[in-house]
């Protein structure tokens, strides 16, 4: 496993992070969970992201990590997050503000069993709260040792802009994968429109922002599992989601499969060549990925430590412009 600094925070994290939104929900396995966070910890990846409002009731995704991470809290780096968008929320608000941070925070630290946040993000942008606002709480907070380092998910360049006018910020959190381009896709009224991540890719870059970037195997479909034949039930996200939809599904699985020579070539799995192309994206830090079992965690820990050859990444290219063309 290879580490990288985030920003210029000091804080080495592993190249890939384990992704916990799947921990806490009815009919999960809790003590799988905290088997599953061991096994990431013992295969190298110390980087744990989750959410005050991941699993149900909220927070069992934050509690599962506190109970994990007894007698070794000094070897995860914790990323959590304000809050959590829900649909049709009422963003008139005061959600990032000053007071509700403060009262937030004392939450995430209570159900994480610790007195401190290795990296604290605001989960998405509320525009009817002041970004100068935000930042001003999560400065002092980093004064106060509270937290260590602190970042934004899914800003858009405008929104990072405007940080950069209070604040050096250490962190953002995108959806990027070889399929998925765009981040933001709308899920409540007042939710900023989709926007490329290229443009975002290129600032994070320049300004020294670590960008953990999800989604990479874009909802299991880059992992090479799927034959076309498969009914996703409602509650599953790939329900609605075009891309697991008919002709759509089978064109992208066919790219997929053109995709398993090159991960064959280095020896590795296709999910190990999804994850491995977006930590090599420029201003990218660590690939967040999502695991349920311990032997996830073996195989996704082999997406680092290599790096696809230039004759990969424009084979790669090529068959997604290919997709693009046919849509």
């Amino acid at each position: 496993m290879e580490y990288q600094e985030l920003g210029t925070s000091g804080i080495k994290v592993s190249e890939v992070t384990l992704g916990t939104w799947s921990f806490g929900w009815p009919g999960s396995d809790t003590e799988q969970s905290i088997k599953t966070i061991h096994s990431a910890l013992n295969n190298g990846i110390n980087f744990i992201d989750t959410a005050g409002g991941y699993g149900n009731p909220k927070g069992s995704s934050e509690r599962i990590i506190g109970e994990a991470l007894k007698g070794r809290r000094k070897d995860a780096v914790i990323c959590t997050k304000v809050s959590i968008i829900e649909h049709n929320a009422d963003y008139s608000n005061k959600r990032f503000g000053y007071d509700f941070v403060m009262r937030n925070i004392e939450q995430n630290l209570e159900r994480l069993q610790t007195d401190y946040i290795d990296v604290y993000l605001s989960h998405f942008y509320n525009p009817h709260v002041s970004i100068e606002e935000t930042m001003r709480v999560f400065s002092d907070l980093r004064d106060q040792k509270v937290i260590r380092a602190f970042g934004v998910s899914k800003y858009d360049i405008p929104e990072l802009q405007e940080i950069a006018k209070y604040t050096k910020i250490d962190v953002g959190q995108y959806d990027l994968s070889i399929f998925q381009r765009r981040f933001n896709e709308p899920s409540a009224p007042d939710h900023p429109p989709a926007s490329p991540i290229e443009p975002v890719l290129k600032y994070a870059n320049e300004n020294n922002i670590s960008l953990m970037c999800f989604g990479t195997v874009t909802r299991g479909l880059l992992s090479g599992r799927f034959t076309g034949t498969e009914h996703f039930p409602k509650n599953d996200p790939r329900h609605q989601d075009p891309i697991f939809q008919g002709d759509t599904f089978q064109k992208h699985i066919d790219a997929v499969e053109k995709m398993r020579p090159i991960a064959q070539k280095h020896g590795k799995s296709l999910a190990q060549l999804a994850i491995n192309w977006a930590l090599h994206q420029p201003g990218v830090t660590t690939a967040l990925v999502g695991g349920r079992t311990p032997e996830q965690m073996t195989e996704n820990a082999g997406a680092s430590g290599w790096q696809l050859d230039q004759e990969d990444i424009l084979e790669i290219e090529k068959l997604v412009k290919s997709l693009q063309k046919a849509q």
